[in-house]
């Protein structure tokens, strides 16, 4: 009996040793809703040159770097530092002159990190996702629609906000003349191909109309396309 206490004070003792490191080191998963394992995500960022990849705009973000402090997945993501100082500010994380063999039928999803107390539950930020396509069809620019984002609850210092977008549902905003192409439909019923032409695509967090300003870092991590 005196065995059966001391291996259970060992593994409580082990439990909050791991308990008290990031929420993401044990279990996998737990109240940071992360995925844990290995990162097959179309773009892990698991390394700095895969940031590099990438660029900003929007005066919301204001610096990106390579990091290991969180992950979705794998071991490293985008850390963006933030500037969220009035109404629908956005800051965008883009990938630029990308060819695919068609975008028809494909689903775009992304991994943001958002801390406790960036925002007010009833007054959240959001995030889109959209596509410009390239000069054969006008720089025409089709987006999601807006997502809200959700903050951890209870102790929790950051939590994992899943957002997901059909290609096909995403619709025409600000077109540019293309033939036969009106603003409002959706990238199916303006029957758009993507073959043989470029396109830039990212992932947009804005600040909500009634958002309180917010001056800090999220991440961004495990960006697929399939």
């Amino acid at each position: 009996m005196k065995k059966i206490f001391i291996f259970a004070a060992i593994l409580t003792a082990s439990l909050m040793v791991i308990s008290c490191g990031k929420v993401r080191t044990y279990p996998t998963g737990a109240l940071g809703y992360n995925a844990g394992g290995t990162d097959t995500a179309t773009y892990p960022f698991e390394t700095a040159a895969d940031v590099a990849e990438f660029s900003l705009s929007g005066s919301g973000f204001t610096d990106k770097a390579f990091t290991t402090e969180e992950a979705y997945s794998g071991n490293g993501c985008v850390k963006l530092t933030c500037l969220f100082n009035a109404p629908n500010v956005q800051g965008r994380l883009a990938l630029s002159n990308v060819t695919f063999s068609t975008l028809t039928g494909k689903t775009i999803t992304a991994h943001i990190w958002v801390p406790a107390g960036m925002f007010l539950s009833n007054n959240p930020d959001g995030a889109f996702l959209y596509l410009q396509l390239g000069s054969l069809n006008n720089n025409d620019w089709y987006q999601s629609t807006w997502q809200n984002l959700s903050l951890p609850g209870g102790s929790v210092g950051g939590i994992w906000n899943t957002i997901s977008a059909s290609v096909d549902s995403m619709t025409l905003q600000n077109g540019n003349g293309s033939t036969g192409h009106v603003n409002g439909y959706t990238f199916l019923q303006n029957n758009v191909t993507t073959t043989a032409q470029t396109v830039t695509w990212g992932v947009v967090v804005g600040q909500g109309g009634t958002s309180q300003n917010y001056t800090g870092s999220i991440y961004i991590d495990s960006v697929n396309i399939e």
